[in-house]
């Protein structure tokens, strides 16, 4: 994993993940659920992850800060369906 080898005081991520409930379209087992958020909470830098709204999501990252963001999804130009995402940040 990237983050462990990268990781400094001076060091901002900027971490865009599957959306919570389709890890598996990237690869089955390739994203574990939680493992991030015990990752990031223990950087000594800064992060930024944006993410799909989801109850286990915010409980995941309850010690970080959250801030919700009103968005669309596009699945072709003719269909947009309004979607909340959460831009998550954290770090000391």
């Amino acid at each position: 994993m990237f983050i462990p080898r990268y990781d400094r005081p001076f060091t901002l991520f900027y971490i865009d993940p599957p959306y919570w409930g389709h890890e598996a379209d990237y690869g089955r087992d390739l994203f574990a659920r939680g493992w991030l958020a015990e990752v990031l909470h223990s950087i000594k830098g800064r992060f930024i992850l944006s993410i799909n709204e989801h109850p286990e999501v915010r409980r995941l990252f309850a010690w970080a800060e959250i801030e919700v963001v009103r968005s669309a999804y596009t699945f072709n130009y003719r269909v947009r369906r309004p979607a909340q995402e959460l831009l998550i940040t954290g770090g000391p």
